[in-house]
């Protein structure tokens, strides 16, 4: 027992011998104030950008420690996707669709547009995404993919041939 007692003594006497040395040796001189270096940042939020239909949302951080000027960028979430509405401008390429998130517009032909619909899709919702064509098929923006869209696209169609 006495063995380990003198351990964790002359343990502890060099850690505070090394501490006191580091500290004095990056003082320097005796005008220069000591302060202390963290090596540990505590973070504070300082703004936050939501994901968007096309970007992932942003958090800016910033150390809380008053004498370190460290930030931090960190990304979040994934981009939400758009969801489309026909604009009911048609030409000879297609529909025009607009983003009622973002203003983006597209345009897709009928036959793109008639591809995507199938009997599992009629009365559902159109999903908010970048990657399913559900986002095109809500053409009158009653969020319901139902008879009335079809019959857009189709008198669409018939107006363009």
């Amino acid at each position: 027992m006495k063995k380990k007692k003198r351990l964790y003594l002359t343990g502890s006497i060099c850690a505070v011998l090394v501490l006191l040395c580091g500290i004095i040796a990056y003082a320097g001189d005796y005008d220069t104030p000591v302060v202390p270096i963290h090596t540990v940042h505590s973070w504070r939020l300082v703004s936050k950008t939501e994901p968007t239909c096309t970007s992932v949302g942003k958090k800016y951080k910033e150390c809380r420690v008053s004498t370190c000027n460290a930030t931090l960028e960190e990304e979040y979430g994934e981009p939400l996707g758009h969801m489309y509405n026909c604009t009911f401008e048609h030409n000879e390429n297609g529909i025009e669709l607009k983003c009622k998130y973002c203003e983006d517009t597209v345009v897709k032909s009928t036959d793109d547009l008639l591809g995507y619909f199938n009997a599992q899709r009629i009365n559902q919702e159109p999903v908010r995404s970048l990657t399913d064509e559900t986002s095109y098929l809500d053409l009158n923006g009653d969020n319901t993919i139902n008879a009335k869209d079809y019959s857009i696209l189709i008198k669409a169609k018939s107006n363009l041939d």
